[in-house]
């Protein structure tokens, strides 16, 4: 069993200091077209707090979700059919991926080319 990782979950909207909780999750393996990635960085924008407080017009996340959007972090594991990343690779880490947490999985695609 792969071990937890910490991240920011929410499973209600409000007042961002309220509804936020920090979990343990695990990353599963990836798929042939993804990738995991460690996050190194991830901001806190305004538009993260709309979102949490359910305040972002147009944006309305599936709950629970994880919170935060992008990011930059190193590919850790990639899945089969990835060729466009390696192992060590630093990425961005796309808008509305949930990057508020310690690691992730993401399609390579989504990801671009290495920094």
């Amino acid at each position: 069993m792969a071990e937890k990782k910490l991240a920011i979950q929410y499973s209600q909207t409000g007042d961002p200091t309220e509804v936020v909780e920090l979990v343990r999750i695990e990353t599963p393996d990836p798929a042939r077209d993804e990738v995991v990635v460690d996050v190194e960085a991830a901001p806190i924008n305004p538009s993260h707090l709309l979102t949490l407080s359910g305040k972002y017009l147009g944006v309305k996340a599936t709950l629970p979700a994880m919170a935060g959007g992008e990011g930059v972090g190193r590919v850790v594991d990639i899945g089969a059919d990835v060729t466009s990343l390696k192992v060590g690779d630093r990425v961005l880490i796309p808008p509305f991926s949930g990057a508020w947490r310690q690691q992730l999985l993401a399609k390579a695609e989504r990801l671009g080319a290495p920094l």
